[in-house]
């Protein structure tokens, strides 16, 4: 016999680290962000976007916009691709053709490091910057 009390209990313990690992997820790109923006001077900052989706009908009819892919941006620059786990993690960044997947807080603070030294990345980020201080100017 199935004991749905208990699948309810297990239920609510995943639902809480769900909830932990997205907030921990939210606080290293936060933290990325205010690195950057101190050594950048507030030129750079990244975002999770969500591109080429379609629309679709929400629970109460209204029209919804579902993403088909998401992506860590600088700007309207796309730097690599992102992909969250349903529980958060594991979490997968594209880089360029290689795929990485982070199981924790450290292995996606090491990734997007990686992914700050990748020369084309570099690059893009570079032209970011450029592009900010002639807006300035």
């Amino acid at each position: 016999m199935v004991d749905f009390i208990e699948a309810f209990k297990q239920g609510q313990t995943v639902a809480e680290r769900v909830r932990s690992n997205n907030q921990e997820i939210d606080s290293v790109f936060e933290r990325l962000n205010e690195q950057l923006a101190e050594a950048t001077e507030g030129k750079i900052q990244l975002s999770i976007e969500g591109f080429a989706g379609a629309v679709v009908e929400g629970d109460e009819g209204e029209s919804l916009w579902r993403p088909s892919h998401w992506e860590i941006c600088a700007g309207n620059n796309e730097l690599a691709e992102w992909e969250k786990g349903r529980e958060g993690y594991p979490c997968k960044i594209t880089i360029g053709n290689k795929q990485h997947y982070c199981e924790d807080k450290t292995e996606l603070e090491e990734t997007l490091a990686l992914m700050l030294q990748d020369p084309i990345i570099a690059g893009v980020l570079a032209d970011v910057m450029r592009l900010s201080e002639k807006q300035a100017a």
